[in-house]
């Protein structure tokens, strides 16, 4: 997916992406290869959950998902195989015993044992992935953490696009806000963040949702962002444990299990 993005789609994107000089691919295995620039060359700065991500960085971002979801707002390209949902597929990834030891570990001190469920935080997935597509969709970057993305001079930009897919633009902003911003932060500057984020869309000439409709969807797409992180087996614990705190803090300040009724 990540090959097809930089073949088909980057050539043509405003958002800030690392330059893509050549994209193989052999169709018949899937196997490809990308050579990209060189982003600590290009002075770049890698970022990762240790970082102290500010709401002012956070805002630049979201600029950018605004340009990325913007320019496939509803476009007809979105229902090609490549970029079906992934969510589905995701929410049977591992075991629910394998899921608990991992919600076991240190990574999900400080969150109640009911959102340290794994049969539960799996069944907000499933609902999540149930929830119709009948509003209009987009191209999500789909994991929108932290260390997936760089700082410029000129303002951050993404990379990592393993996960490009459609979808609801609320699952790339409610991962990206409550995966990056420390708690405090997160709950002082996210409903301004939202509307940044929305006000920028408009911009772009896309007919924005209702706020309150936004508002939930933000909410319930928290499920998302908390299911990936609550999985998440080869990334270092110094990493993932911050990421998660952050993201389920947010699920249980909006009550998003709640929401998507499980």
């Amino acid at each position: 997916s990540e090959a097809r993005f930089y073949r088909d789609c980057a050539p043509s994107t405003m958002t800030r992406i690392p330059a893509c000089s050549y994209v193989g691919m052999e169709e018949g295995s899937g196997s490809s290869i990308l050579i990209l620039e060189d982003l600590t060359a290009a002075a770049a700065t890698p970022l990762d959950a240790l970082h102290h991500f500010t709401p002012e960085l956070s805002a630049a971002t979201l600029r950018q998902l605004a340009h990325l979801h913007a320019e496939t707002w509803d476009d007809a390209r979105l229902y090609e195989p490549w970029l079906g949902p992934r969510i589905p597929s995701l929410a049977q990834y591992l075991t629910n015993e394998r899921l608990q030891e991992l919600l076991d570990r240190p990574r999900g001190d400080g969150l109640s044992p009911a959102t340290r469920s794994a049969t539960r935080v799996r069944a907000a997935m499933k609902a999540l992935g149930r929830l119709p597509e009948s509003s209009p969709r987009c191209m999500l970057h789909g994991d929108t953490h932290a260390g997936n993305i760089f700082d410029t001079k000129a303002g951050p930009g993404l990379l990592d696009w393993q996960l490009v897919q459609r979808g609801s633009w609320a699952t790339d902003v409610a991962y990206h806000i409550s995966s990056v911003l420390e708690t405090d932060d997160r709950r002082q500057s996210e409903w301004d963040l939202l509307a940044g984020y929305l006000h920028c869309l408009g911009e772009l000439g896309v007919t924005t949702p209702s706020w309150e409709s936004a508002v939930t969807s933000y909410k319930q797409n928290l499920a998302y962002g908390f299911f990936l992180w609550a999985m998440t087996q080869f990334t270092p614990e110094e990493l993932t444990t911050p990421t998660l705190r952050r993201i389920g803090r947010a699920v249980e300040d909006h009550a998003t299990f709640e929401l998507l009724g499980v």
